[in-house]
């Protein structure tokens, strides 16, 4: 008799399951290329390693990933824009808030 925590699935659906958190060859490639990349822009400054001009680190690794991942900038451009409706979002619940808390004020004050 199978214990009742026992399930049975078929050779492919273990497979499928076994590759699921691996990364396939377009992810392999791409962080590759990340690493080359940074390896590129790299510096030794006395014991430390650096980014060889840090001004430019930044938004030349953002081109570098728009060019090379488009499907990645592309969730970076929804998580940046959902974050920023979040910030406004709360900062009109607060001035909603204050407002709100404005008039009971106002309210005390004339009775």
């Amino acid at each position: 008799m199978a214990n009742k925590n026992e399930v049975t699935i078929s050779l492919e659906e273990y497979k499928e399951l076994l590759l699921k958190e691996r990364p396939n060859d377009n992810d392999k490639w791409i962080l590759g290329k990340i690493r080359e990349f940074i390896a590129d822009n790299c510096k030794l400054s006395g014991e430390k390693i650096e980014a060889k001009d840090s001004w430019d680190f930044a938004r030349d690794f953002l081109n570098y990933l728009k060019i090379i991942d488009k499907e990645f900038y592309k969730e970076l451009i929804k998580k940046v824009y959902d974050a920023e409706i979040e910030k406004k979002n709360n900062k009109l619940k607060m001035e909603k808030a204050r407002a709100i808390k404005q008039v009971d004020e106002e309210r005390e004050a004339d009775d």
